[in-house]
């Protein structure tokens, strides 16, 4: 069965690019959620959604799943109120800074201008989520 309806919650450089992936995929509609209103607006206007929602329940209450992709400092409480509006969820939570042992203590940013979520957004390309997952 394919996935008809998903939601995304956090519209930065991943969040959006699931988006685009999901439209790229076929997923008939992708509605999203960021607190950032600017980060979503943008999001909006690449086509990672079809629906900007005003709520993290309201872009979730018809959603098939929802994925939350927003700082790993927000994750537990974003999958929480995803699972409490009664949506299936996985997530992608992700710390935008380079990881690896070398570069402990660095802050430095694993994606350009990852920093602002409003840029983030503008790099966002399906080419980005399926690179994530070492498909490219």
């Amino acid at each position: 069965m394919a996935l008809r309806r998903l939601a995304i919650v956090g519209t930065g450089l991943i969040g959006a690019s699931v988006g685009l992936a999901a439209k790229r995929a076929g997923v008939e509609h992708v509605s999203g959620y960021d607190a950032d209103p600017d980060a979503l607006a943008v999001a909006a206007e690449r086509g990672a959604v079809d629906l900007a929602a005003g709520s993290l329940v309201a872009a979730v209450e018809e959603a098939e799943l929802a994925i939350v992709a927003t700082p790993v400092a927000r994750l537990a409480e974003d999958v929480g109120a995803v699972l409490e509006a009664g949506a299936g969820v996985t997530e992608l939570g992700g710390t935008c800074t380079d990881s690896r042992p070398e570069a402990a203590g660095s802050g430095a940013p694993l994606w350009p201008d990852a920093s602002a979520a409003a840029s983030a957004a503008i790099a966002a390309s399906a080419i980005v989520f399926l690179m994530t997952f070492g498909q490219v």
